[in-house]
């Protein structure tokens, strides 16, 4: 009966723990805002005359400044092993109905602050808000454990759980931006890029 007792007690605590991603818990409003505004020109979209290269310039400022405002950091964990910054961010997404969208990863940081490691892991399907809520702390929980996440891609869950990375489109770590793999087709490219486009 002991065992038993201890078994389900330690099972409840790390039930609870796994649920205590939100960001209201992990950090505070100053923190929330460092973190956000460090990953915003990597997760939110770009100005239309902005590229990869230049989106970092003064000149855009003003836009970035505006997408914080149009995405919430919704779920972080710090892992003290690995100096990850893990995050969840969310935003709302183009559709008939309301519905947002969760982008989630890792970084980590060097003695300045600045990011020296960065990786968006998925990107979930859009989805209404309380459906996302509840599907993307399954994914999170399971992102900061290092689990396999393949079992909730599109082609292997009926499911709508993560919509990239997906057999056309990944994460280009190099150059911190989703890209369209290598082996696709001309035709096949143009329709990603459709999809890709915010």
């Amino acid at each position: 009966m002991r065992v038993s007792f201890f078994f389900l007690l330690a099972l409840c605590l790390f039930a609870c723990d796994s649920r205590n991603f939100e960001v209201s818990e992990k950090l505070s409003k100053e923190e929330a805002k460092f973190y956000k505004s460090a990953i915003i020109r990597y997760v939110a979209p770009m100005p239309k005359k902005a590229t990869t290269e230049d989106k970092f310039v003064a000149t855009y400022n003003e836009w970035y400044e505006n997408q914080m405002d149009k995405h919430r950091l919704e779920l972080y964990y710090f892992d003290e092993l690995s100096n990850r910054h893990y995050f969840s961010i969310t935003r709302n997404a183009p559709s008939l109905y309301k519905k947002r969208v969760a982008t989630s990863g890792y970084f980590t940081l060097n003695e300045k602050d600045e990011i020296i490691d960065y990786e968006e892991v998925y990107r979930t399907w859009r989805l209404v808000p309380e459906e996302l809520q509840k599907k993307n702390k399954i994914l999170f929980g399971k992102l900061i454990k290092g689990e396999d996440l393949s079992p909730f891609y599109t082609k292997n869950n009926e499911e709508e759980y993560i919509e990239f990375p997906d057999d056309f489109v990944a994460y280009d770590k190099e150059n911190r931006k989703w890209e369209m793999r290598a082996i696709m087709n001309k035709e096949v490219e143009r329709n990603a890029a459709t999809i890709l486009r915010p």
